[in-house]
């Protein structure tokens, strides 16, 4: 599932190069060994570098927060400012 949702970002991201947001917040949880939690305490693993290889090539400014999918769901839902 992860590999399918990062491909539409991607994809997104590249068809649609003039809609881009002034930040955006990307929301994740600890899952190995796409995202883990290292000694120095920043994020890494496979989706996160992939994540940040991204950002590094279109520019946009991000950062990553690691939450439960059911907070980062109920957030959402509540307000479109999440």
């Amino acid at each position: 599932m992860p590999y399918f949702l990062m491909l539409f970002i991607v994809y997104s991201m590249l068809v649609v190069p003039m809609a881009r947001a002034e930040h955006i917040r990307v929301v994740t949880e600890h899952l190995e060994p796409y995202q883990v939690q290292k000694k120095n305490g920043e994020l890494g693993g496979f989706m996160t570098e992939i994540v940040k290889a991204m950002f590094s090539l279109t520019g946009d400014s991000y950062n990553i927060e690691v939450m439960p999918w059911a907070r980062a769901y109920e957030r959402l839902y509540m307000s479109q400012t999440f």
